[in-house]
């Protein structure tokens, strides 16, 4: 169940921990791919902002409250603000938090789900790609979309978000990949892969950190 989430007074470790206990993450991105640049926080101002994320309206500030965690300079807020933001109440804050989770990764991996629904096929398939990598080499935040492998968003190589669900396709894979997802209470992406190359279609999950 999403619910609102208290950010208490950061200590040296126990934001840290507390964030971790929140999503379950040990480490995050510091190369801030998804933002502009760091921003310095003093524990008083962090609270305030999550304050205003809290606010149930307008929700132009409590997203630009979020925006403003999630490029905190101390790893420990960055972690707490991904953690805040996928599990808003606000749809699109959590739609946000999944663009800059993936906007921070040079490369985003889908994981294959190993389950009964599996063809004897698909199922040696899964096991002999626990981890699909689809590298970033793109970022166009305006319409939303990396460039995967390609310095566009090409029809044939790209990543799309829209709202809570995200869709790829990677026809430069050699199994000529495509997948849909949808954000769900976990703080990950699920869903499902197909490939139009081998006969393929699966359940499938792509972790935000």
């Amino acid at each position: 169940m999403r619910g609102k989430i208290r950010f208490q007074k950061l200590g040296a470790h126990a934001g840290i921990l507390m964030a971790l206990c929140i999503i379950g993450l040990s480490t995050i991105s510091l190369k801030a791919l998804a933002c502009e640049a760091f921003i310095e926080f003093a524990d008083s101002e962090v609270q305030q902002i999550v304050d205003r994320a809290l606010e149930p309206d307008p929700d132009f500030l409590a997203i630009s409250a979020y925006r403003e965690l999630f490029c905190a300079k101390r790893p420990e807020v960055r972690l707490y603000a991904r953690g805040m933001g996928c599990k808003a109440s606000k749809s699109d804050i959590r739609s946000i938090a999944i663009q800059d989770a993936l906007f921070d990764k040079e490369s985003i991996i889908v994981e294959p789900i190993v389950d009964d629904s599996l063809t004897p096929f698909e199922r040696e398939w899964a096991i002999k790609n626990r981890f699909v990598h689809l590298p970033v080499s793109f970022r166009d935040k305006q319409n939303r979309c990396i460039g995967i492998q390609n310095n566009a968003c090409s029809p044939y190589r790209y990543l799309s978000i829209y709202g809570e669900k995200v869709e790829f396709v990677n026809q430069q894979s050699p199994n000529f990949l495509a997948g849909q997802f949808s954000l769900n209470d976990d703080c990950a992406l699920e869903g499902h892969i197909s490939s139009t190359k081998i006969e393929i279609d699966m359940p499938a999950r792509i972790l935000l950190d």
